[in-house]
């Protein structure tokens, strides 16, 4: 069973309560999977402190305080699986996503110390790296390029397509299920092999 609840991932109460939320339902927390995202692309020039903070915030912030407020209970459930949503924007660069880049590749390394902290106590602690994902998320990218970009784009990707959402969840559903019980600490790339190339 799960619960969906809508939150501002700004304020740490509104998460906490979130956590709260899912405790006063079914008593346990077992998988925790943060999924909120912010992305404003410009030229660094073009970039104001504003944005860039608010990528840190949404981005990497959010699953802090979402680990923070979660790893009690998902120590408890013996079993616990804490999942982040970064990005291959995390581990590779991208004109024009410095602030989205560099809050991303903060979530893959939170993973990593997350995972070195709570893997004692029997929480697993991953992120997904998406690649390409075919929806509206992107359109601040996609609005900056030429006409033919986003083919190219496409074209650069080993499997020659983006990814769709349904193709993120089956990695989520692995990395919450027992099938992964001896993976921690891992940013896996769903990218298509454009990371390889």
């Amino acid at each position: 069973m799960a619960v969906a609840e809508q939150c501002d991932v700004r304020d740490s109460a509104s998460i906490e309560s979130v956590v709260q939320t899912a405790m006063n339902r079914f008593g346990r927390v077992d998988i925790v999977v943060g999924n909120a995202g912010f992305l404003k692309t410009s030229p660094l020039a073009e970039t104001s402190v504003a944005d860039f903070e608010d990528h840190m915030a949404v981005n990497l912030t959010a699953n802090f305080v979402l680990a923070r407020a979660s790893a009690p209970e998902l120590v408890k459930s013996g079993n616990g699986s804490l999942i982040f949503n970064a990005s291959l924007g995390g581990l590779r660069g991208t004109a024009g996503s410095a602030g989205y880049n560099a809050s991303k590749g903060g979530l893959v390394n939170l993973t990593r110390s997350l995972a070195d902290e709570l893997g004692p106590q029997g929480v697993r602690v991953n992120c997904i790296c998406p690649g390409w994902v075919d929806t509206p998320f992107n359109a601040s990218f996609w609005d900056r390029l030429p006409p033919g970009a986003r083919a190219d784009i496409e074209r650069r990707i080993p499997l020659r397509r983006q990814c769709s959402p349904d193709e993120v969840a089956d990695v989520v559903v692995f990395l919450a299920s027992d099938d992964s019980r001896y993976v921690s600490g891992h940013p896996l790339v769903i990218d298509g092999g454009l990371y390889a190339t």
